[in-house]
């Protein structure tokens, strides 16, 4: 690259970085809010079924099936990261996918259901590049540098669900989770040969996931674990609503969830709701959730979500969401600043998908 336009690229561009966040394309990547628009809608609540991927999430809603439940959902996330500096702030948008999911499932017999279906549960992509010059005696040194990050997590599963005794239902869901993801970084100067280090990583394993869910009257209660592996930490959820979410009741509940990367718990808390909006043709959810976020000096990040289901034939939903977070964290930023950065990443997360009940 010629000085001309290392310099033309420093006066425009002085610092530019994109995607889910740093800390997270390294360690244990984003994980996705829901795998459908109606788990979306909630937050990613994973401890109760609320009418979406309960085969991913507590396979013993599967034993609560009324009728057949084929779900499908995809859609983007819009990333920010605000970077600010004693040099000034900088800012760079972007967009990345998001949730991607298909789900089958359906009863077989009174309290005895099952169900399959692949989703997307996390995401590894991040892109950083890095300006800067540096006083060599008389020279003026032009650095440039970039990180290109990418990768998923995904989960192929079959499971059933069944009634226990009379309030009491248990799952059980086995399957495949595995992944792939690619950090490739590039450094060059105007008076050195550039170069190129790229990194690949490749993990996969048995996933098996197993839950509980107590009813009681309106009420119900949920536990759920999930195994996983170095790039896909296991995670243990508790829940409870009051009011059924799955055939479209005026509902509000709480939900948490918890991940054992290795190194240190991370939590997410939810409240969420849902009622009818416009007879019986619309339903509204939402959600607004606190979690922990990744890197050091981490805050707590703060989310909400909204969605909502119409239906457009007999049997036939179509389900969209909207989910925003917000992120903050001192230094763990790609480039200069290590030590002196404020980084705020904010991520809004579009899902559309259909729920069909034949």
């Amino acid at each position: 690259m010629s000085n001309k336009v290392f310099l033309l690229l420093v006066l425009v561009l002085p610092f530019a970085v994109f995607g889910y966040g740093y800390p997270a394309s390294f360690g244990i990547g984003t994980s996705l809010v829901g795998f459908d628009a109606v788990t979306a809608s909630t937050g990613g609540v994973s401890s109760l079924d609320v009418g979406g991927s309960t085969l991913m999430l507590n396979p013993s809603g599967l034993g609560l099936l009324r009728s057949a439940r084929v779900q499908t959902g995809v859609g983007p996330v819009l990333c920010k990261e605000s970077v600010e500096t004693p040099f000034g702030m900088f800012n760079i948008s972007s967009i990345a996918l998001g949730s991607v999911g298909f789900t089958a499932a359906f009863p077989l017999l009174d309290g005895l259901g099952a169900g399959f279906g692949v989703v997307r549960r996390s995401d590894f992509s991040y892109t950083g590049e890095y300006y800067d010059t540096i006083i060599e005696g008389a020279d003026t040194v032009i650095v440039f540098e970039q990180q290109n990050n990418s990768g998923s997590v995904w989960d192929a599963s079959a499971g059933v669900g069944t009634r226990i005794m009379n309030g009491l239902y248990a799952g059980a869901a086995v399957g495949y989770l595995f992944g792939s993801g690619t950090l490739d970084y590039y450094h060059d100067t105007s008076i050195d040969t550039s170069y190129t280090i790229v990194e690949t990583w490749d993990e996969s394993a048995l996933a098996y996931r197993a839950g509980l869910t107590v009813t009681i009257k309106r009420a119900r209660i949920g536990a759920a674990y999930s195994s996983g592996m170095d790039k896909y930490p296991a995670r243990a959820s508790f829940g409870a609503v009051l009011g059924d979410m799955t055939a479209w009741e005026p509902s509000i509940g709480v939900d948490t969830e918890v991940l054992f990367p290795g190194d240190s718990t991370r939590f997410t808390a939810r409240i969420f709701g849902g009622t009818l909006l416009s007879g019986n043709e619309l339903y509204g959810r939402a959600s607004l959730f606190l979690f922990s976020s990744q890197g050091t000096d981490a805050r707590e990040g703060t989310g909400l979500s909204l969605g909502a289901s119409l239906k457009v034939a007999a049997g036939l939903d179509f389900d969209a969401a909207f989910s925003w977070t917000s992120e903050k964290r001192n230094g763990d930023t790609f480039g200069g600043y290590t030590d002196q950065a404020s980084v705020t990443d904010t991520n809004s997360g579009i899902t559309f998908g259909m729920t069909w009940k034949p």
